[in-house]
């Protein structure tokens, strides 16, 4: 404090005095506070270290008693066989950005040794299976002749194959499973659908902000590969744009495998009509997981390498269905986010049918949209090349139109009836991109892929209270949707047509559905999907308020 009329006051707690130096009783009480502290310190360490052992402990005596559970280590080189079937002389090495293959350690692979463990999940078989199943199939004999071609699959054996240096360092591993009957023999046929998860334990942000029934965030969602012999390779992959997307793996760490059961027996990929008289799709609804299990090999994600950039174009129309018309940012009659250039008037999807689209479809297209699609020169021309596209007149708007068909597709069970290799669709979908390029040739066409379903979200006894529910999802599978994207991909891509790929993404994010739906996404996650084709950062977007419409 001051004094207007006088010299500055000390403050009380600013004491004036002289300094001494300190005592040897003052010298040994702060010796001892450090002796102390170090100790603290360490006691803390340990007990960590003790945590993360019982952790393991209690992991591997989860499996003692499992019958058939092996740990096997051999040498790399060794032509080691599990349960009749090789293993791999080459570790899985996570790809490169470039596509090659590069170890995670320092050390000569060639000189590590290979451990296998297996388990069991779930421990005992889930006979719930069956019964859904009878209950599902109520024709007793056409139960009968899909059981005696393949038995259920009512369990899993996890092989788990780790590459370990001189030194024990995890470089690698690889994930297998092998399914199991009712029986207890191990399955030679594919034809099942599984959904792995994997959950870190250590992650204090598992819990994520969504209504979806899949409430946890996963740090690992795995790519499963049939290999029509019973045994599955899981290829475990990063949610995109996550908090954890791009972390590297570490072998130490623990966490919670998850397996959903799906469909078994081929009932995933069973098409209209087949199952049109069952009581639903025959979905499994079946969930099972395993604690302290070591973390798998998670790649991180990485976003799809388009060949056009749509911050480059003055608008961007979207027209299809539903999907799509959340991904550019519309739910019903108002927007999410909006980006300046793009447009989006409704859902479609109803009149993208073979037998109505060239009709009801298009002129349906030209109402909504036909003043900024026919306002484009007729005389603009379009470079389209397997790097790049666009529009070589800069003194004309450059246009793109995005569209897309497979909800419809997939789970309807209006109009035409469809084979299971979606000949017709696929027929109608080539007639109708060219149709457009005709129609508008200074516009640049580009398809939307199909998105994963993850009936997994959806709560078993309220979708079974509701008609709509079950009959919208009776043929709703992963294999399904993965068919018609690989086969609409394949069609563009002889069409010289730009393919707008989010089907990885979509995959990747079963935890980002809307509550109780299997096919339709949050609205932020719906975001970060067309996010991936603005080639640079774009500010013009902004959100609408909750109610607020066009």
């Amino acid at each position: 404090s001051t004094r207007k009329d006088g010299p500055m006051l000390p403050l009380p707690w600013r004491r004036q005095h002289k300094w001494t130096p300190m005592g040897p009783r003052r010298r040994h009480q702060k010796a001892w506070m450090l002796v102390l502290s170090f100790v603290l310190i360490w006691a803390i360490v340990f007990q960590s270290i003790a945590h993360r052992s019982a952790d393991l402990a209690a992991f591997g005596q989860q499996h003692a008693d499992a019958p058939d559970e092996s740990w096997e280590v051999v040498s790399e080189d060794a032509q080691h066989h599990h349960h009749g079937q090789p293993s791999n002389p080459r570790p899985h090495i996570p790809a490169t950005e470039n596509g090659s293959f590069e170890s995670r350690d320092d050390g000569d692979l060639r000189s590590s040794s290979m451990a296998t463990r297996t388990f069991k999940i779930p421990m005992e078989p889930d006979m719930t299976i069956i019964e859904r199943l009878r209950r599902t199939i109520a024709n007793d004999t056409e139960y009968e002749q899909l059981v005696s071609k393949c038995p259920p699959t009512v369990q899993v054996e996890v092989i788990i194959n780790e590459w370990k240096t001189r030194n024990g360092t995890i470089t690698a591993n690889q994930w297998t499973i092998q399914s199991i009957d009712e029986f207890g023999q191990r399955k030679t046929v594919g034809g099942d659908e599984f959904l792995p998860l994997f959950f870190e334990a250590s992650k204090v942000n598992s819990f994520v902000r969504t209504s979806s029934n899949l409430r946890m965030k996963p740090r690992g969602v795995a790519h499963v590969t049939d290999q029509n012999n019973g045994t599955y390779l899981l290829e475990f992959v990063s949610p995109p744009y996550e908090t954890h997307s791009n972390d590297e793996t570490k072998f130490d760490d623990i966490g919670t495998f998850q397996l959903w059961f799906e469909y078994t027996c081929g009932i995933g990929r069973m098409t209209r009509p087949t199952k049109d008289h069952w009581t639903d799709g025959g979905f499994l609804f079946s969930k099972h997981e395993v604690k302290n299990v070591t973390i798998p090999h998670i790649q991180p994600f990485r976003a799809p390498n388009a060949s056009f950039d749509l911050a480059t174009f003055d608008n961007v129309i979207c027209y299809g269905d539903s999907v799509l018309q959340n991904i550019c940012g519309k739910s019903w009659d108002k927007y999410n986010f909006k980006y300046d250039n793009m447009e989006v008037k409704g859902n479609a999807g109803r009149l993208i049918r073979r037998d109505i689209w060239e009709g009801e479809a298009m002129d349906t297209l030209d109402e909504w949209h036909g003043t900024v699609l026919n306002a484009t020169s007729l005389s603009s021309t379009m470079r389209q090349t397997d790097s790049e596209m666009d529009l070589l007149d800069n003194n004309n708007r450059s246009v793109a139109l995005i569209l897309g068909s497979a909800a419809w597709d997939l789970y309807s069970n209006q109009g035409p009836i469809e084979d299971s290799n979606f000949t017709d669709s696929l027929r109608m979908h080539s007639e109708m991109v060219q149709f457009a390029k005709r129609k508008y040739p200074g516009v640049a066409v580009i398809w939307r892929s199909p998105t994963s379903p993850h009936l997994a979200v959806l709560n078993e006894q309220d979708c079974r209270k509701n008609e709509k529910c079950m009959d919208r999802m009776r043929y709703g599978s992963i294999s399904t949707a993965k068919y018609l994207h690989e086969q609409q991909m394949q069609l563009m891509q002889e069409l010289n047509i730009s393919y707008l790929n989010v089907w990885d993404a979509t995959y990747l994010s079963p935890h980002r559905h809307i509550r109780d739906d299997a096919t339709h996404y949050y609205k932020q996650q719906n975001q970060k999907f067309i996010d991936m084709f603005f080639g640079r950062p774009y500010p013009s977007v902004w959100k609408l308020a909750k109610n607020r419409k066009d």
